[in-house]
C-alpha cells in the first residue's frame, strides 16, 4: 500500500491533479480557511472553556431535575387516577359524555373521534400545566447559550461542510487519478497523506535536512524539488 515516492511518482501526483483540472482547483484556498476556522475554533475553546464547561453542567443539572421532577410528576397523576377511577362520580360523568360524544363515529374509523376520545382519558393520567410549570419553577430556568457557544456551534457547521466539500474535490481527483493509472485507490491515499504530512513538516522545518519521519532521505530530497508545485494543488 505504501510506495516509495520516487520522482516518478511525485509527477505523477501533479499530473493527476492537471488531468482533473477544475476537480483540483481551489482546494488549496479551502484548507487554508479550514485552518482559519479550526484556529479560531481552538482560541474560542480555550479562552472560554472554563465558562462554556460550567455551562454545560449546569444544563445537565437542570435537564435532570427537569426530568425527575416529571417523572414524579407522572407518577402522582397515575396514582391519583388509580384512586379516582372507579369512585369518582366526576370522572365517571366526564367518560360517560366522551362515550356518547364520540363512540359511534369511532366504531365506523372516525380518526379524529378516536383521538379526542384517548386524549380526554390521557389527560387524567398526565401531568397538567401546572404540574409542569411547578417543575420548571423548582429546577430553574436552562442557562442560555453564550456568544462564544454560539459561534462554536457555528464554528463545527461550516468545518463539517468545508470538510464535504473537500472530500468531495478529493474524489474527483481520485476518480481522475483512477484514469491517470500508475497507483491503486489505497496506494493513491497512502501517497497523498505521506505528501501532505511533509509538507506540513515542512512548513516549520524549513532547513532541516535529511529524513523525516516517515520518509526516507531520499523521498525527503524529491520531495523538496517538487514542494511548491504540491503545495500549490495539496493546500
Amino acid at each position: 500500500m505504501t510506495l516509495e515516492l520516487t520522482d516518478a511518482r511525485i509527477q505523477s501526483v501533479l499530473a493527476t491533479f492537471k488531468a482533473a483540472g477544475d476537480a483540483g482547483t481551489g482546494r488549496p484556498a479551502m484548507v487554508d480557511t479550514l485552518n482559519k476556522l479550526n484556529a479560531e475554533h481552538s482560541a474560542l475553546g480555550e479562552k472560554n472553556g472554563e465558562a462554556i464547561q460550567k455551562a454545560h453542567d449546569k444544563r445537565d443539572e437542570v435537564n435532570s431535575c427537569l426530568q425527575e421532577g416529571y417523572r414524579a410528576a407522572q407518577e402522582r397523576k397515575m396514582e391519583e387516577y388509580k384512586n379516582r377511577a372507579l369512585s369518582d362520580p366526576k370522572l365517571l360523568e366526564k367518560y360517560t359524555k366522551i362515550a356518547a360524544e364520540n363512540n359511534a363515529a369511532a366504531v365506523n374509523g372516525d380518526s379524529s373521534a378516536i383521538h379526542r376520545a384517548n386524549q380526554a382519558i390521557l389527560e387524567e393520567m398526565t401531568p397538567s400545566k401546572e404540574d409542569s410549570a411547578q417543575v420548571r419553577k423548582q429546577c430553574g430556568p436552562l442557562p442560555p447559550k453564550s456568544a462564544a457557544e454560539a459561534r462554536l456551534d457555528a464554528l463545527d457547521v461550516l468545518t463539517r461542510q468545508l470538510e464535504d466539500r473537500i472530500a468531495k474535490l478529493d474524489d474527483r481527483v481520485a476518480k481522475a487519478q483512477a484514469k491517470q493509472g500508475g497507483m491503486d485507490s489505497q496506494q493513491w491515499a497512502m501517497a497523498l497523506e505521506r505528501i501532505r504530512m511533509y509538507l506540513t513538516w515542512r512548513d516549520t522545518h524549513s532547513k532541516d535536512k535529511g529524513a523525516v519521519c516517515g520518509l526516507t532521505a531520499a523521498e525527503t530530497q524529491v520531495l523538496d524539488q517538487y514542494r511548491d508545485s504540491l503545495k500549490a494543488v495539496l493546500g
